[in-house]
């Protein structure tokens, strides 16, 4: 989770690294989060998911749901 400096109420974005469900890392997210942050100025929170092949379709939209929920 990122966050802008200073207090008040941000909007938050939730976002989800690319990757087609197959690649991509949390971690590879990092500076695009601190980015919008800083410049929107918002809360921006991550969700990491299983990826394929090793996981099998919905599993990566089941992390993403269970995330949300």
């Amino acid at each position: 989770m990122c966050s802008p400096k200073g207090n008040g109420l941000y909007p938050v974005i939730i976002y989800l690294h690319g990757g087609g469900w197959v690649f991509g890392t949390l971690d590879e997210a990092d500076q695009l989060s601190n980015s919008l942050s800083s410049k929107i100025p918002a809360v921006v929170v991550s969700a990491d998911y299983r990826l394929s092949p090793e996981f099998e379709f919905p599993c990566a939209l089941e992390d993403v749901y269970t995330f949300m929920g």
